[in-house]
Formats: structure tokens, sequence, C-alpha cells
């Protein structure tokens, strides 16, 4: 429904088992999705800049 709804971008917080974020853009009509575990970094920069681990996201 995002997608067909021309939502450019969505972000997904789960805090279970372990704090992660899916992250979404839609391209060509079509969301293409990444995951960030705890660890990682989201490094984006569009629809603007972030750069946040999930682990910090849990206190």
């Amino acid at each position: 429904m995002y997608a067909a709804a021309g939502i450019p971008h969505y972000w997904r917080l789960e805090l279970e088992p372990a704090p992660r974020i899916c992250l979404g853009h839609l391209e060509h009509g079509t969301y293409v999705d990444r995951l960030v575990q705890v660890g990682e970094t989201t490094q984006l920069t569009d629809p603007f800049p972030l750069d946040l681990d999930p682990a910090r996201l849990r206190r």
C-alpha cells in the first residue's frame, strides 16, 4: 500500500529479540529494504543525514 501511494521511505523499528531497524526506499515502484542490526550503523543521507546504531535505542 505504501508503494502504491508513492511513499518514498519507511522505517520500522524492532526491539525484540534485539534492536534493529528495517529501512525501505522506493525504487522503480518497489521497496528496496535494508536491515540495520546491533553493531551496524545506518549511515543514511536520504531523506536526511542519520548515523545510528540500533543498540542505542534500547536503554
